[in-house]
């Protein structure tokens, strides 16, 4: 029997975005063996990575990069050009935000770790010109410093007190 779901009537938003949304990990796993559609965008350019990077479980983000539902799909969007799941899990939003950045904002660690395992680019800047590395000193997030730390996180010049930010952290 099929579970019944609010949806919204989002324009471009896709019933998997819905279903991440919500949180339901029946419905998002159901939906993907049918209509795995990871290129979709919401009008802020938001993808299914950055919604289940967003959500408080990994569950989500972990069926998300399962290697058999991620495939190659053609189309207009800027998102739909992107061919691999790296260019997906680095693709930023209209704010300049990834999912990496996401997770990190909203202290995921355990999603966090997913997402760097499976090619998130923990070296990378944000829009502001601060490290992965900074925001999670930043946040008090212990875990999430100690996950970049062993990726060998870029830490910004910039930022004078970084080592002292970090030492308190850990």
């Amino acid at each position: 029997e099929m579970p019944e779901f609010p949806f919204s009537d989002s324009g471009k938003q896709s019933a998997l975005l819905d279903a991440i949304k919500s949180e339901n990990i029946e419905l998002v796993e159901l939906l993907m063996k049918h209509a795995p559609d990871f290129y979709i965008e919401d009008k802020n350019s938001n993808t299914v990575f950055h919604f289940a990077s967003s959500q408080s479980t990994a569950a989500i983000i972990e069926l998300l990069l399962k290697p058999d539902f991620l495939m190659k799909f053609s189309g207009d969007s800027t998102a739909e050009r992107k061919n691999t799941r790296e260019d997906l899990l680095n693709y930023d939003n209209k704010d300049g935000q990834c999912p990496l950045e996401l997770a990190i904002k909203k202290n995921y660690p355990e999603i966090v770790r997913n997402l760097l395992d499976a090619g998130a680019d923990a070296h990378r800047l944000n829009s502001k010109g601060k490290t992965f590395l900074h925001q999670a000193v930043f946040r008090g997030s212990t875990a999430i410093v100690k996950l970049l730390l062993e990726r060998d996180a870029q830490t910004s010049e910039k930022i004078s007190d970084l080592n002292a930010l970090m030492r308190k952290a850990i």
